[in-house]
């Protein structure tokens, strides 16, 4: 499992990743993946199939959002951007008292 930071958009999770990274020579090897978002109060894990994508086809929204999330001008100097095709989603929220802890989503 790796976490990263990235953006949900469209029923896709995009993110980056420097070109000679330890996680873009994996995803070249096996394009399987298992990512967390930050936040483990609030985690989700994506189980999915990553593909990396040039920048032109990422939605215009993620730079914005990604800014937005976590405070960093993303470009496409700091690496390609990849797109993950969910299989599955989990959410988990610790201490959620009366309301459900966790959530499994499917995806076709």
């Amino acid at each position: 499992m790796a976490g990263v930071w990235g953006v949900w958009l469209e029923n896709m999770f995009y993110f980056t990743s420097g070109e000679g990274s330890r996680k873009a020579r994996n995803i070249h090897a096996n394009p399987n993946v298992v990512l967390c978002p930050d936040r483990a109060d609030r985690a989700v894990i994506v189980e999915g199939v990553a593909e990396k994508v040039a920048w032109s086809s990422v939605p215009p929204r993620f730079r914005p959002a990604y800014k937005k999330k976590y405070d960093w001008d993303i470009d496409s100097s700091m690496g390609p951007a990849y797109v993950v095709r969910p299989r599955v989603v989990f959410g988990i929220i610790e201490n959620a008292g009366s309301s459900p802890g966790a959530s499994r989503w499917r995806f076709r």
